[in-house]
């Protein structure tokens, strides 16, 4: 019996320490996937554009939405009125008003992101939003996870349905595959883009706020 137990410990203890898909990533990987899909589903219930903001430099994500803002200075808003115009108004993006719009972090600091592809565009530092519509579409993206044993997988989020999935092994080979086909045909190379840059649906960045106007999706 006990030479049993310790043969069972040994075995799932070997696994952990790199013999067999990693524990901790496969975890992240369920968070990053729970995260998008709330999203989605969110921007469906409410009616507003929402987006899922990492910032790969500080490993931090959170939510955040679409508001309308009336921008019609004050001293003319009465005059806008009078002649029945409806007030100039712009978009930004605020964080939810929820446990979702906190910066937070993976509980595992051995998992991180490595990357964030949007559409045709990849990054690997800065701050990298992935957008969710009201129609229930979103962009297509893949975020890229992975651990201090080497494992990798990715999340990919499918546009039109905004379809949520975690790929590994052959799959994830398979989305590279198609990075690179894609780059046939359009006849030049996906870069990285620089550090700090955003993706260019949107585009409003800084380190402490949240202001700027935005176009709507």
């Amino acid at each position: 019996m006990v030479v049993g137990l310790l043969a069972a410990f040994t075995a799932v203890l070997a696994s952990r320490m790199g013999g067999g898909f990693g524990v901790a990533i496969g975890g992240g990987g369920r968070v990053v996937a729970s995260e998008l899909r709330y999203a989605a589903q969110r921007a469906i219930a409410t009616g507003r554009t929402h987006r899922w903001v990492i910032d790969v430099d500080s490993q931090a994500f959170r939510l955040e939405e679409q508001v309308e803002e009336d921008i019609t200075p004050a001293d003319v808003r009465d005059a806008v009125r009078s002649t029945l115009k409806p007030p100039v108004s712009a978009f930004s993006f605020v964080p939810v008003d929820t446990h979702a719009g906190s910066w937070r972090w993976f509980d595992d600091e051995a998992v991180r992101i490595e990357g964030v592809r949007v559409r045709r565009q990849y990054f690997d530092s800065g701050r990298v939003e992935v957008g969710f519509g009201e129609d229930g579409g979103a962009e297509n993206a893949l975020v890229y996870l992975g651990d201090s044993y080497e494992h990798v997988l990715g999340v990919r989020v499918t546009g039109f349905t905004s379809d949520v999935r975690i790929i590994e092994g052959e799959a994830l080979a398979d989305a590279e595959t198609d990075r690179d086909l894609a780059e046939d045909r359009l006849g030049a190379p996906l870069e990285p883009e620089a550090a700090g840059d955003g993706n260019d649906l949107f585009e409003d960045r800084t380190a402490d706020e949240d202001e700027g106007a935005d176009a709507p999706l």
